[in-house]
């Protein structure tokens, strides 16, 4: 006999970044993949997984709820292509993983689109996902009321997908940087090494370091270095890149809580570092191919796996009483 639980646990238990999985959403994974595989095979009994290879009767059971004969949401479609792409990556299947995954994107580009055109207010809200024009309606604020910190804050984080370790860097001189890392010194510290015509974000201390180690990134973008270079011009070398008013260094703590005072009271919206990482991606613009190499660009930058920011950032799980209702339960 095959146990789905475990199946589900191989691959959930063992992604860096997502706790394990509470008992309610155990228990939804498998009560949704068992009314799959009742509908495909007649029984209750799972011996195998060859059921979950007849594709032409999974598209059919995503496409109507064979319950009430009526077309699913297009969240819980979503839903149920995560949770077969769970069973996928347990068995190691990368064809059908990729294949569902695209299915997968589909559907969450369906849903930002419907988001981004305001026909589900409360969606919007629940899930602080706003449209980069409000976002950039903020970085004006800010500006406008000389708050040169934060705009570059929010602007760093508009332009590359980090963490709350964003606050703790240190300016270092690119050559000493370089010694360092060749020297494998870099003793678990966030550095902007800066050169004449180079700037390298380096982080050494973040959420998955022991997964994926060092991280950097240098900086292209002509805005975001432009106003960098401006902004470091006074801190000098082995100083921490962001300090509060009163010349304290910011930690991930204070630079949250920065980060949420002054978005709820430019633009009324209480944003943290991963709902702008959400709207970065949620305002996406492209072809579903184009988001999911733009996705892996962004787990390279971040620290994560691709598959990690689908589940988890390209919209989280929506109430399954809301796929319900939606699909008319």
């Amino acid at each position: 006999m095959i146990d789905l639980k475990e199946m589900i646990k191989k691959v959930k238990d063992n992604q860096p970044v997502k706790p394990p999985l509470s008992l309610a959403t155990m228990t939804q994974y498998l009560s949704s993949l068992k009314k799959l595989h009742n509908h495909i095979k007649g029984d209750d009994n799972i011996e195998n997984m060859q059921w979950l290879l007849e594709k032409d009767k999974i598209l059919k059971y995503l496409d109507v709820n064979p319950s009430n004969s009526k077309p699913r949401s297009p969240a819980t479609k979503r839903n149920l292509l995560s949770y077969i792409n769970t069973l996928f990556k347990s068995m190691g299947d990368e064809e059908n993983l990729e294949f569902y995954t695209k299915l997968y994107i589909n559907e969450v580009d369906i849903i930002n689109k419907k988001t981004k055109s305001s026909e589900d207010n409360s969606f919007i809200q629940s899930e602080k996902i706003i449209d980069m024009s409000l976002y950039d309606k903020l970085l004006e604020k800010l500006l406008d009321h000389n708050l040169e910190t934060e705009y570059i804050m929010f602007l760093l984080l508009k332009t590359y997908a980090l963490r709350n370790e964003f606050s703790t860097l240190i300016k270092i001189d690119l050559n000493k940087y370089n010694l360092l890392k060749k020297e494998n010194k870099l003793e678990n510290k966030n550095y902007l090494a800066v050169g004449k015509h180079k700037m390298v974000i380096s982080r050494s201390e973040y959420k998955t370091y022991k997964i994926y180690g060092m991280k950097e990134i240098v900086v292209k973008d002509k805005l975001l270095k432009d106003n960098l270079k401006d902004y470091i011009s006074d801190v000098k070398f082995g100083e921490q890149v962001f300090k509060d008013v009163n010349g304290l260094n910011y930690t991930n703590q204070s630079a949250s809580g920065l980060l949420t005072y002054y978005s709820k009271k430019f633009i009324d919206v209480p944003l943290s570092s991963s709902s702008i990482f959400k709207i970065v991606l949620a305002n996406f613009k492209g072809s579903n191919k184009d988001f999911i190499n733009f996705i892996k660009l962004k787990s390279q930058e971040r620290g994560t796996n691709p598959q990690t920011i689908i589940e988890n950032y390209v919209y989280d799980k929506v109430d399954d009483k809301v796929d319900d209702k939606i699909d008319g339960k």
